[in-house]
Order: C-alpha cells, then sequence, then structure tokens
C-alpha cells in the first residue's frame, strides 16, 4: 500500500509538469519536483513531506516563476552591396600593361578636369568680387546704360525690365553766343529709358532699350537705343549682332546711369560728331585668351551705319538734344582692348577707323557725311570702395566734313577724381571733373577747358540727386571758324540739379 501511493504521486508530479509546460502555466494542486542537481528557485519553496495514510492528497502547488517576454527581434542589417571589383593591372609581360596605364591616365585626367573646372569658377567668382569692391562704374563694351551686367560675368536668367527716368532744373550764365540760351534753363525730361532683357539659354541673351523721352522732343527714329542679341558658342567667345555703341573711348562706354555728372562734356560731342562714337547697326567679337579672364578682354567690330541712327547730338548745355545723328552708311572698324593688371586697376586702349568715306553718296543728310580717317584712345581707372581715378587720352582725324573747315586732326584728354563715404544714412559722393579739348590742332587758338565740381547723394540704390556746377571757357581767345554742334564757343557757367530713379 505505501508503494502504491508513493508511485501515484511521483506520477501525479511529473504529470502536472508536463502539463504546465504544454499550457504555458502551472497546473492545479500539483507540486514541481526540482531536477535532480538543479538549484530549485528562491521563490519555489520546499514542498511538504506527505502526510502518513492511507491516501495522500498534495497540497497546491506554488506559481512557478513568471516567464520573461520574448526580447524585440533584431532588425536584420542591410545588405551590404559588395564592392566594386579592384582592376588589377595584369602582371609584366601578358601584354596588357598599356591598357592598365591608359586607365590610370584617364583617371588622372578625370580628376585634373575636374579640379581645373573649380579653380576656374572660383577664379571668376574672385574676378566678379572683385569688380565689386570697385566704386567706379564698370564700363559696357555695349554701351549699356544701367551698368549691371559686366560683358564677362554673368547674365541675369529668364526676362527682366529696368526703368530709369533723369529730370533736370538747369541754368546757364553768360553764354551769349548760344542760340535761344534761355530755352535751356527750367524743367525737362532728360532720358526715360525701359530696358527689356531676355535670356532664355546660357548661350543666348537679348536686349532693347527705348527712350520715350525722345517721343517729347519729336524724335521718334531715336527713340531706340538698343537692339542687340547675345551669342556665346563657346565659353570665352561672345558674339554681338544688332544696334549698340561703336567701342571707341572710355566716354561711350561708361554707364549713363551711375555717371557722377550731369554730362559726358564736349569730347564725348565731338567724337559724335565725328562718328567715331555713338550708336550704329553692326557685329562685335569678344574673347579672353587668356588664363584669367581680368587680364585680357579684346573687342573687334564692324559697323554699317544704321540708317536713321540712334544717337542724339546733345544741345551745347548739354540738357536737350537739337539734332539726330544719322549713321553714316559707310563701314567703320573698332577694337577695344582692355585689361586688368592688379586689383583695382583697369587700362584700356580704342582704336577706330573708317576706309572711305561718304562725301560721293548723293542727297545724305549733313551729319551723315563724312571723310575716311582713324582715331584711337587710351584710359585708365584706378578705383576702391571710397576712392575713383580715372582719365583718358583721345587723337583723332576731324571726319565731320561740313563742320571741320580747315581743321584736320583733334585732341583731348580729361580726368576724374570721386570719393564716397556714408553720411547718416545717405551715400555721399563728391567728384570733381577737368576737361582739355583742342578741335583743331592746325591753330593755336580756341583750345577748350571744362571744370567741373559734383555732388551725388544716394539716398538708395534706385534714387540719386545730382548737383553739378561747369564752367566752360575758352583760351586763348580769338577768331576762329564755329564749332560742331554740342562744342560751346563762347564761356559759360551752368547749374544743373538732376533727380534720378532707377528701378
Amino acid at each position: 500500500m505505501r508503494t502504491a501511493g508513493l508511485t501515484l504521486v511521483i506520477a501525479l508530479a511529473f504529470g502536472g509538469r508536463a502539463f504546465a509546460q504544454e499550457s504555458g502555466g502551472a497546473a492545479p494542486n500539483v507540486i514541481p519536483e526540482p531536477d535532480v542537481g538543479a538549484t530549485p528557485p528562491a521563490d519555489a519553496g520546499v514542498a511538504p513531506a506527505p502526510e502518513a495514510g492511507p491516501v495522500v492528497v498534495p497540497p497546491p502547488a506554488p506559481a512557478p516563476p513568471p516567464l520573461l517576454p520574448p526580447p524585440p527581434p533584431v532588425a536584420a542589417p542591410p545588405p551590404v552591396e559588395p564592392a566594386p571589383p579592384v582592376e588589377e593591372s595584369p602582371a609584366a609581360g601578358e601584354g596588357s600593361e598599356e591598357g592598365g596605364a591608359e586607365s590610370g591616365e584617364e583617371s588622372g585626367k578625370h580628376k585634373k578636369n575636374k579640379k581645373s573646372k573649380s579653380e576656374s569658377e572660383s577664379a571668376a567668382s574672385e574676378e566678379e568680387q572683385e569688380e565689386l569692391e570697385e566704386v567706379a562704374p564698370r564700363p559696357s563694351a555695349k554701351g549699356d546704360p544701367f551698368g549691371d551686367e559686366p560683358d564677362s560675368g554673368p547674365k541675369p536668367k529668364g526676362f527682366s525690365w529696368r526703368l530709369l527716368l533723369q529730370t533736370r532744373w538747369t541754368r546757364v550764365f553768360d553764354d551769349v553766343s548760344v542760340k535761344d540760351a534761355q530755352s535751356n534753363d527750367g524743367f525737362a525730361l532728360n532720358r526715360a529709358f525701359l530696358r527689356g532683357t531676355v535670356h532664355p539659354y546660357k548661350w543666348l541673351s537679348a536686349k532693347l532699350l527705348i527712350d520715350f523721352a525722345e517721343f517729347a522732343y519729336s524724335n521718334p527714329q531715336q527713340a531706340v537705343k538698343l537692339a542687340y542679341g547675345e551669342i556665346k558658342p563657346i565659353k570665352r567667345l561672345e558674339l554681338t549682332v544688332g544696334l549698340f555703341k561703336r567701342t571707341y573711348s572710355l566716354l561711350e562706354l561708361l554707364p549713363i546711369a551711375q555717371y557722377e555728372f550731369a554730362d559726358t562734356g564736349p569730347t564725348d560731342n565731338l567724337i559724335k560728331d565725328t562718328q567715331f562714337g555713338g550708336r550704329d547697326v553692326g557685329l562685335m567679337v569678344r574673347g579672353d585668351p587668356l588664363p584669367k579672364r581680368r587680364w585680357l578682354h579684346a573687342y573687334v567690330a564692324a559697323f554699317g551705319g544704321a540708317g536713321e541712327g540712334a544717337e542724339g547730338i546733345p544741345g551745347t548745355t548739354g540738357n536737350v538734344n537739337t539734332g539726330p545723328d544719322l549713321a553714316a552708311p559707310s563701314l567703320l572698324l573698332t577694337a577695344r582692348l582692355q585689361s586688368r593688371p592688379i586689383k583695382h586697376l583697369t587700362l584700356g586702349a580704342d582704336g577706330a577707323w573708317r576706309p572711305t568715306g561718304t562725301t560721293d553718296i548723293p542727297n545724305l543728310p549733313p551729319q551723315s557725311v563724312v571723310t575716311s580717317g582713324a582715331a584711337t584712345s587710351a584710359d585708365a581707372t584706378y578705383s576702391n570702395r571710397t576712392l575713383e581715378l580715372r582719365g583718358e587720352w583721345l587723337y583723332g582725324d576731324r571726319t565731320d566734313a561740313p563742320t571741320r573747315g580747315n581743321a584736320r586732326t583733334y585732341m583731348g584728354a580729361w580726368g576724374i577724381v570721386a570719393v564716397r563715404f556714408p553720411v547718416a544714412r545717405v551715400l555721399v559722393m563728391p567728384a570733381v571733373r577737368f576737361e582739355w579739348l583742342n578741335i583743331d590742332l592746325q591753330q593755336p587758338e580756341g583750345q577748350r577747358y571744362l571744370f567741373t565740381g559734383a555732388l551725388n547723394l544716394d539716398f538708395t540704390t534706385h534714387v540719386r540727386l545730382l548737383l553739378d556746377l561747369s564752367r566752360y571757357q575758352i583760351s586763348p581767345a580769338g577768331n576762329y571758324p564755329p564749332a560742331p554742334p554740342g562744342i560751346f564757343s563762347n564761356d559759360a557757367t551752368v547749374f544743373v540739379v538732376q533727380a534720378q530713379l532707377k528701378i
């Protein structure tokens, strides 16, 4: 009987443990029996000895230790892409050494080209930054009046519009030789430029500039000032075709919206009379042949006459247009070299040549009658954030046949000094100018002098107020032929107040 009871207890113990393991919980009224040789858990307790008696009923078994939750699944590491096989150079003697060498050379060339491109872009950016640090207006070989697009710099993408309005009040003193001098006094609309630019592709752009002030002076044929396209087939080569400025004299190429004075002066008027300057229809090629673009910009152009052209001869006092400048229908070749050898210093040289004149062409207006001839000039500019020094020397033939008289050659020179500094919230720029012009080198009389003092007040980048006082003087006095249009014939003092809005 004792043996049968013990056998029943062992069977119940082992059966309850198996049932608990299968169901994930403890079987009721079953006492787990520890394995032999295993250390029982601390909270499992010790099973009491069975009571003596014919039937042994085991007490309820304590709950087994709680099962720990399964650990979270570990994300499998991303598959590692096998590295591309390394092409090993074949062993010597297998006939493939040249192939391995060529592969290495191509890789080296690719890295070198990439490095050269990066260095080129960095150098171009540095050149543009240097230009921004200068106070002097940058010349534009096409004669753009705003000066916001350097010829060798980036162009704005898409469409853009700009507006320039200049209105002025003028007072003329002592100039009794000018006809209707009093008509030059008072208020006048000097310029009303509207410029549109389109740049659909990196290599193609076009520009149109209209002066609506010409309609006020009944000169609609002169309203179109610029109309040209630019094609850039390769990085350092650019073609310009259409109506733009002849590339002779820095006076013609400076942006008028940034010019420090009310007018460009009698020398600029003379080169328009001779038709070495002014606007015309032509084709121009620009190239940057040296490693650094700023070292040399070369411009070569050919013009053929614009018919009823786009440049008015300013009045004697410089504030009104007295008539159209009809471009001569003859070939004119021009060239300009421009270099920035060191920071803040720009050097330039110009040349113009007309191989044949128009004196034999019948029924031309007087402004279009010119003879053959040539002209040259040289200029230099030094500028930084606060100081500007600029000057030019000019020499050429008097090709204006109807107005030159016995004169055959001319010579002129001019210089500008300007400083810029802030006062409160206004940018103040005083400037002085000296200009000398001899319209006839064959006689000593009639040399012209111009002295100008100006004060520019830039209230914002869009609004400028200009005060300009100029003294025109002829020395020595004498009897000499009348001067061509735009060249004063007697001493005079002119005061101009000009308000400018640039958007």
